[in-house]
Order: structure tokens, then sequence, then C-alpha cells
């Protein structure tokens, strides 16, 4: 974000007023669409945060702008991935991918704890390492099929790499050599009608969330696996779940109680 913003670097505080601050948004907006707008967005409501606190600013411009919604027609962004998607996808995968989604998908981790996770978070049994963006420490044991594919992990040209996720060469992937192979397979197996449009790879963390949920996890069973402080992003699992199980029982109370009669029989 910080070299995106780079070009404002000469403009004077006193020009960064709401009107201001809303058309860098835009212009984010036009260039990169609505997340990466609303991530600036973010930015600059925390610099001018930092710059208020210290009367460099009168006030923090930024914290009145909107950020951007979702079109109500705009398909849900990271949704969970179906059993049959998730099964295609760690069939066709291989190497370093296949254990970076491996982690996604059965830890819960976002993808950049992902890259960056150290080989000392497995212990042969368990996972333990900080969550990058909250700093939360997650301890789970290994799920059974992650083992699997965490001890089989061979060593690329007898070099020992100092993360779990490397590339052929032994080496730590970018952020942007990762997510590139990820899409890249991603787009094959959709061409294959293998996997539906939509899928990302934080949409592993809601398959996980909507997993437990779905198997009548608590908000606070979710919040250990997926590392949240707070219990308000682990209930909108349980709430999800629980809107589904009262819908069926809803409908089953529609149902009438005795057999409807034929119209056509003449015996009623």
């Amino acid at each position: 974000m910080f070299d995106y913003l780079k070009p404002l670097k000469d403009d004077v505080l006193i020009s960064v007023t709401s009107a201001y601050v809303i058309e860098v948004r835009d212009a984010a907006f036009a260039k990169h669409k609505r997340h990466f707008a609303n991530y600036v967005l973010s930015v600059l409501r925390l610099l001018l945060k930092w710059a208020a606190v210290r009367d460099l600013v009168e006030s923090n411009q930024a914290a009145s702008v909107p950020k951007l919604r979702r079109p109500h027609s705009a398909p849900k962004a990271n949704r969970a991935w179906d059993q049959d998607e998730c099964d295609a996808v760690l069939d066709a995968a291989t190497g370093g991918l296949k254990i970076g989604i491996a982690l996604g998908m059965f830890a819960g981790m976002r993808e950049g704890d992902v890259i960056k996770a150290q080989r000392s978070i497995y212990d042969g049994s368990w996972l333990r390492w900080s969550q990058e963006k909250t700093g939360a420490v997650v301890e789970l044991p290994a799920h059974p099929v992650l083992k699997a594919i965490l001890d089989e992990k061979p060593e690329a040209d007898g070099v020992t790499a100092v993360t779990l996720v490397v590339n052929s060469r032994g080496l730590p992937y970018t952020g942007n050599g990762f997510r590139t192979l990820f899409f890249r397979l991603l787009r094959a197996l959709e061409g294959a009608g293998k996997v539906r449009p939509g899928l990302t790879f934080h949409g592993l963390r809601h398959t996980a969330g909507r997993a437990l949920a779905d198997r009548g996890a608590d908000p606070r069973t979710i919040a250990v696996l997926l590392g949240h402080k707070t219990l308000q992003m682990a209930a909108h699992y349980s709430d999800e779940a629980d809107r589904k199980k009262r819908a069926v029982a809803a409908v089953a109370k529609l149902r009438p109680r005795t057999k409807v009669s034929n119209p056509r029989d003449k015996s009623v």
C-alpha cells in the first residue's frame, strides 16, 4: 500500500480532506477494484489517526469515508469450498503447492502464514504457530490427511529448507509465486469441470469454519482452529449452520400431519 501511495508523498497535509481521501479511494478502485481500494482506505485511516494524535492534522479526515460495498449482484467473496472441490484440488496439486493448500484446508492457515511457516512449527503430531495478522498463537493436532502430506514431504536436491512450503529448488515461495501457481491450478481444474468458479485460498478458512459449524461445533471451538481473538467471527459460522438447521426444521413443520387425500378418490 505504501508503494502505491508513494506518488502522494509530496502532498501537504492541509490538503488531505475527506474529498481528497475519496478521490484516492476511487482512483484505486478504478485501477485495482474494490478490495484494493478498501485496503488503501484502511491504510490512510491508520496514517491519519497516527497524525491526529500528534497534532500533525486537526482530525482524521479518512475516518468518516466509507468503504466501497460489495454489489448485491456480485458473488460472495472467499466462498467455502465444496468437498468435491477440496478433493479435486488436493489430488491435482503437487510439491510445496500441495502442502500449502493442505495447511489452509486442514489447519485454517492464511496464505501469508503458509508461505512463511517454519519447519519447526510441526513436530510430527502437532502444529504451533503465531498468526501474522493477529499475533494469536494457534496450537492444533495435525489432521490425519495433513499429517500424511507433511510426513512424506521430500527434500529438494538434498537441501534442508527452513520453511515447510518450498518450490522445486527447495526455496521459499514469494507471495506472487505461490499465488500464480495456485490460480493456474484452479483455472486448469475449472476448465476441466472439476471445480466451480470463485475458489480462493482464503475460502479455505471459511471451509474449515463451516465444516466445524455443520458438525455442531460452538463458536469457541471454531475460534481455536481459526485463531480468532474474539468469538464474533467464529459465531458467524455457527449462526450460518443454525440457520440451515432451523430452515430444515421449519420446512418439516410445514408438512401435513396426515396423508393428503387424493381429490380423485371418490371414496373420501
